[in-house]
C-alpha cells in the first residue's frame, strides 16, 4: 500500500460496540454546577463515548510517501482478520501501526467546557475539527484490493 499525504489514516475496525454515557443532562448540570462554582478545570474534557473493537488495523502515514508491505491472508479491501496471521514485511515511514490486533478501543468521543466571549459558556465536542473544515478532505467511497497497490 502506498498513501499519498502525511496523516492519511487506513482504519479497519470488526465487531465493535459502543458505550454511552447513561445520563449526559445530570453530568452536563453537574459540570456547569462546578464550572460556576469554580470547582471545574475548565481544560478538562469528559469521554462521553467509547467504541470497542474484537479487531482492528490502523495505519497512519508519516509521510506523503508512506508504504506498507503486507503478508498473509486478505479480503477485498486487502485487510485480514487477526486469525489470518496478517505481518508487515516492510515499511517506510509510517507513523502508527496496528495490525488486526484484539480487544481495542480505538474511538471515543469527548466534551469539555467551551468559553465564547460575550456568551454563556456551553458544553461542546472536543478533538479535531469537524469534518467539514476547508482543513479535512473526507470522502466515502467503495474500495477492493487495487486501491491499495
Amino acid at each position: 500500500m502506498k498513501f499519498g499525504s502525511e496523516g492519511a489514516v487506513l482504519f479497519r475496525a470488526e465487531e465493535c460496540a459502543s458505550e454511552v454515557i447513561s445520563s449526559p443532562k445530570t453530568l452536563e448540570s453537574e459540570i456547569f454546577r462546578r464550572y460556576e462554582d469554580g470547582t471545574w478545570d475548565d481544560g478538562l474534557i469528559v469521554v462521553t463515548e467509547v467504541v470497542h473493537a474484537a479487531r482492528a488495523t490502523i495505519l497512519v502515514s508519516g509521510g506523503k510517501d508512506s508504504t506498507v508491505e503486507l503478508s498473509g491472508a486478505v479480503d477485498a479491501v486487502g485487510l485480514a482478520a487477526a486469525e489470518s496471521g496478517l505481518e508487515v514485511v516492510k515499511s517506510q515511514n509510517i507513523a502508527t501501526q496496528i495490525l488486526a490486533r484484539g480487544n481495542l478501543t480505538p474511538l471515543f468521543r469527548s466534551m469539555g467546557i467551551r468559553k465564547r466571549f460575550l456568551h454563556r459558556a456551553e458544553l461542546d465536542r472536543r478533538g479535531v475539527e469537524p469534518f467539514d473544515s476547508p482543513q479535512y478532505s473526507l470522502e466515502l467511497a467503495e474500495v477492493d484490493y487495487e486501491d491499495f497497490s
